[in-house]
């Protein structure tokens, strides 16, 4: 997921925590995947598609 945002993984998990989303693993559920794209919205190239 971090690639859609265009950062690393490092950075998309400081983004995460700063808004309170801990990911347990190194899997994204769908659940969790929606609750991401709700809270930093959707990647610049899914929102054009979309």
């Amino acid at each position: 997921m971090a690639a859609e945002y265009g950062v690393t993984r490092k950075t998309f998990v400081k983004r995460l925590k700063k808004a309170g989303i801990i990911i347990d693993g190194k899997l994204v559920y769908p659940a969790e995947q929606d609750l991401i794209y709700r809270t930093l919205g959707r990647p610049p190239f899914l929102s054009r598609n979309m």
